[in-house]
């Protein structure tokens, strides 16, 4: 934590000391991420924070969902990237329930695409499946495990294809700057939004039940963790947890090794528990500068993405 030092002269002015008075509980941080950029905090009296959380959390109940989630800043650009997912879907057989949340890093775009695209895939993909079905609308469970593995493939594949029907590697290859430059503004709009996605990223964790209550299938790609809950007369508050997803990142073991094993000779794919030293999570949609040919980073994203250039000097330096 960064602290700020106001120095007061002797003979200071009653306006300065006041001037003083209204920002004596304001503090700026790094967020842990760093750089130089800070961000300002207010400390505030616990009665004063409690109502001021209340406000924040916008707590919501959707058909048998409660809802929480939290937006600490008003300004764009300072919001949170998380986005969450809670519907109702009324398909052959009856309702289904699916939730999801996603965390995103390094923008709001990817995070926003995959919120509006991921839930309506897995929809038209699990009604497909149940109008094939048999009598019952009853389905293989693994059949529906599927669904979900295979939604989150698409999404991500979505914006590889869509920065490759833009700029085929062959093509990129022979490119010279001047045609790069030239390409890139006949399609400004479209790299634009290509930019963004594909230098930022998100988790996923979705919940899926069926309509009988009686399956429950959890998908998750990232850091975030699925729990279920349980009444359980031998616990003391009446419940017990188990928890349905393990964390893809740095800290879990077995991510480590995978990692390492996916990509040998390359001893610093992992630093400091992250992806290159940068990223924490070791799967998400999108980040798909990691993904593809360096080609892509050498001659687009490290030439033409300014946004992405403009992180911290901790965040870049690996790439």
């Amino acid at each position: 934590m960064v602290y700020n030092t106001v120095l007061i002269p002797a003979a200071t002015s009653t306006e300065n000391l006041q001037a003083l008075e209204e920002v004596k509980d304001f503090f700026t941080t790094d967020l842990g991420r760093g750089g130089n950029e800070r961000w300002i905090y207010h400390i505030l009296p616990e009665e004063v924070l409690d109502s001021k959380l209340v406000e924040l959390a916008d707590p919501q109940t959707r058909s048998n969902i409660d809802i929480i989630t939290f937006q600490s800043c008003d300004a764009y650009e300072s919001l949170n990237q998380d986005r969450f997912s809670a519907e109702d879907w009324d398909l052959p057989g009856g309702r289904w329930s699916f939730n999801a949340i996603y965390d995103g890093h390094c923008g709001h775009d990817t995070v926003e695409y995959v919120q509006s695209n991921f839930p309506s895939l897995v929809k038209a993909s699990l009604e497909r499946l149940l109008q094939t079905s048999g009598p019952g609308y009853l389905v293989d469970p693994s059949q529906v495990s599927r669904v979900l593995f295979k939604a989150v493939q698409q999404v991500d594949q979505s914006i590889v294809d869509a920065l490759f029907r833009l700029f085929p590697q062959s093509q990129l290859e022979q490119m010279s700057e001047d045609e790069v430059e030239q390409h890139l503004h006949q399609h400004q709009s479209e790299w634009s939004d290509l930019a963004a996605r594909c230098t930022q990223g998100s988790t996923v964790l979705a919940a899926l039940s069926d309509p009988s209550r009686c399956h429950l299938w959890v998908v998750n790609l990232g850091d975030s963790q699925a729990v279920l809950g349980l009444r359980s007369p031998e616990a003391d508050n009446g419940w017990s947890t188990k928890a349905l997803s393990s964390s893809h990142n740095g800290n879990n073991p077995d991510e480590r090794q995978r990692v390492a094993q996916e990509h040998p000779g390359e001893p610093h794919c992992l630093a400091d528990n992250r992806l290159i030293g940068y990223l924490a999570p070791t799967r998400a949609i999108g980040d798909t500068w990691l993904k593809i040919p360096a080609i892509y980073t050498q001659k687009l994203f490290s030439r033409h993405c300014s946004d992405w250039l403009s992180l911290p000097r901790s965040q870049l330096f690996a790439s």
